[in-house]
């Protein structure tokens, strides 16, 4: 399919929706647009080895515009013809370029104050909004208003506090706080440990209500301390006695017992990546005494109960693709290269895991699942856990108060149909963020992100330091729990079914596998040697190639020194596209820091990620770069390299990060005589 096609037809359905509006009063919506002309284009069946690729959006822009170069247009013709999304994109990009701006609908103003609450100020900025709304005095004026909103109402409730004490006299005061900021009796039938005492409230004064709404907005927050070993992994949080709550961000005017204009203290929160689900500002002040809402925090609920079921292992039901369980190696020992050995123990083997298998939680137990994979898990007593492709999970004994302990490396979990009153402690490394309670029939989705998780809540309350909470969808990190505006769907695909997979043939040969890298690898060799693969062939090793990279996790870097090119340029691609809320962005980059000793090339690494995520052309500068770092010392930025200059010339030549001298002064030479002709 050619590109001048997709485009005349997008614009001929574009004409025939326009002449239809004068007859029809139903408006023709983007998803009726995209069947249409999804329908045109796919009059025959794709080819099944047709596999779908990321398309940024910039390509997709310079799809339309004519701007990108053939390998990429033909990247963009292949997706649109299994990807909706893309299609979608390319309609509304062919429909913006062809309308005229000042037909252009104006936008409301409902959606730049929520287009301002869902981007968190270090996402993005005031003039960027501004920007895309054509609006820059507007905007700029929405931001402030966030900000002043707040303190102008501290000023305000200032005045009052003032105004009572130089009327009424200060013995008022107290009495006045008493009456005005409780607004729903506690539990008393709640369970009030150290970890959940509520400290007592500070005296209502205009300087505390100032100085803490300022705190608030503007208070730095400290990273988390990085991942500990896997025997400190599920050890029971030990709180501190009478140890203040954690006040998260937007979240202090949603206190039970508080009224909106006053902030307790706030702890220094984790530093964290927001994703597409971001936190959404509080900008009304409601009333003092209004219920609690969905999100905020609530009263104990009735199937917290005391005698919580316990769940002493899990019994695989269902296995898609593939699925491993952490095996670590024996310590070496002393006298028998123990130094030298020292840097593999924390990196474990993975075993198959197969259907029927089962483990128990006599101690803290690793799974991972790769992409184009899942994996579905029995608990005792009824429910399951249902694993995502490239998740990474780890699953502990309960506690006397829990029945189970769960810590999201990356990926997504949901957990459903489990015993009432059944409590699961969620975790950050050794950090507890809080447990998970539910009800009958519930369901709950678990993402992990940078700092913390994202939960998606169906009949079912979390506990945090700061009391219980519920809502759709929450993000709960070491600061507490907030009320976000979740992308989740818990009808998705992968919590009924599996994915399409590796052929039943190549996974029979990797059988039950005790190092599923190793099996992986092997398969890969073996197909990438071959002088020959049909499309078959060629479909099955993308996916073996894929499947490894999600065994790499956050050593993925690793795979760039990879003697074959289609395994480096996957790599390469993937940490490309790694998102900054993903859980292992921080440690691959840290990775690629170490690994790139010279801080000028580790900023032309950025600058080629870049490169790899927009489809953009290199300059002068960033290409000399790229064949510079064929003389490093690091076969992994040797073959970072090689897969940089690959992109741009027609007759790559055949390259290993780990050759001598003399190939890489042939492999050298190549290059620059392809990039010198015109």
């Amino acid at each position: 399919m050619k590109r001048t096609t997709i485009i005349e037809t997008i614009q001929r359905q574009l004409k025939k929706v326009a002449s239809e509006s004068t007859t029809s009063s139903r408006p023709v919506s983007l998803s009726d647009l995209v069947v249409r002309v999804a329908g045109e284009l796919r009059r025959e069946k794709p080819d099944p080895a047709t596999v779908a690729r990321v398309i940024p959006i910039e390509q997709v822009a310079a799809f339309v515009d004519g701007n990108l170069d053939a390998e990429r247009i033909d990247a963009v013709c292949r997706a649109v013809l299994i990807d909706n999304g893309v299609l979608a994109e390319l309609i509304a990009a062919v429909r913006t370029t062809s309308t005229p701006m000042a037909d252009l609908p104006a936008v409301p103003e409902s959606l730049t104050q929520r287009l301002m609450a869902t981007h968190p100020a270090e996402l993005i900025s005031s003039k960027d909004i501004a920007r895309m709304m054509h609006e820059p005095v507007a905007s700029e004026r929405r931001f402030w208003l966030r900000w002043l909103l707040p303190l102008a109402a501290a000023a305000v409730i200032a005045g009052i506090v003032l105004f009572k004490q130089w009327t009424a006299g200060p013995a008022s005061i107290v009495e006045t706080a008493s009456v005005d900021l409780v607004a729903d009796p506690v539990d008393p039938d709640a369970i009030v440990d150290s970890a959940d005492r509520v400290a007592p409230l500070p005296t209502v004064t205009d300087e505390v209500v100032v100085e803490e709404l300022v705190a608030d907005a503007l208070l730095p927050s400290e990273p988390l301390a990085g991942e500990p070993e896997e025997s400190e992994l599920m050890e029971p949080a030990k709180a501190a006695p009478d140890a203040d709550p954690v006040v998260p961000e937007d979240v202090v005017s949603e206190k039970v017992g508080l009224a909106e204009d006053v902030a307790l203290p706030m702890a220094p929160g984790a530093t964290e990546n927001h994703g597409d689900a971001p936190e959404v500002g509080v900008v009304d002040l409601p009333p003092a005494k209004s219920e609690p809402k969905e999100g905020t925090r609530l009263a104990k609920p009735d199937y917290a109960i005391a005698d919580v079921p316990r769940w002493t292992g899990v019994q695989w039901s269902e296995v898609t693709g593939l699925a491993g369980s952490a095996v670590y190696p024996k310590p070496p020992v002393a006298g028998d290269g123990a130094a030298e050995t020292l840097a593999v123990l924390v990196v474990p083997q993975y075993q198959r895991v197969m259907v029927d298998a089962e483990h128990a939680f006599d101690s803290p137990k690793r799974f991972q699942t790769t992409k184009l994979s899942r994996a579905v898990a029995g608990i005792p007593g009824g429910g399951q856990i249902v694993l995502d492709e490239d998740t990474l999970v780890t699953i502990g004994q309960g506690d006397a108060e829990t029945s189970m302990q769960v810590d999201v490396g990356h990926g997504e979990i949901a957990i459903r149909d489990v015993p009432l009153g059944s409590a699961l402690r969620i975790r950050r490394g050794a950090t507890p963020l809080g447990t998970i309670v539910f009800n009958a029939d519930a369901m709950v989705i678990a993402r992990a992100i940078a700092g913390g998780i994202e939960l998606s809540l169906a009949g079912a309350s979390v506990k945090t330091d700061d009391g219980w909470f519920s809502g759709p969808a929450l993000r709960v990190t070491a600061a507490g729990a907030t009320k976000i505006a979740g992308d989740f769907d818990r009808s998705a695909e992968w919590i009924s079914k599996g994915p399409v997979t590796l052929d039943k043939v190549y996974l029979g040969q990797i059988g039950d596998s005790s190092d599923l890298a190793a099996s992986l690898a092997t398969q890969i060799n073996r197909l990438s040697a071959s002088a020959r693969l049909t499309d078959s062939q060629t479909t099955e090793l993308a996916k073996l190639i894929q499947m490894r990279l999600s065994l790499s996790s956050d050593r993925i870097f690793g795979l760039v020194a990879n003697r074959f090119d289609g395994v480096r340029r996957a790599a390469v691609e993937s940490i490309a596209l790694l998102s900054k809320n993903d859980p292992r962005y921080e440690t691959v980059w840290a990775t690629i820091e170490r690994s790139v000793a010279n801080p000028a090339m580790r900023s032309q690494v950025e600058s080629w990620m870049r490169l790899v995520r927009t489809g953009g052309q290199p300059n002068s500068t960033q290409l000399q770069a790229m064949l510079r770092s064929l003389d490093s010392p690091s076969p992994a930025v040797r073959g970072l390299g090689d897969v940089m200059l690959r992109y741009y010339v027609s007759d790559p030549p055949e390259f290993d990060p780990n050759s001598d001298d003399g190939q890489i002064r042939e492999t050298k030479q190549s290059y620059q005589t392809q990039l010198a002709d015109p």
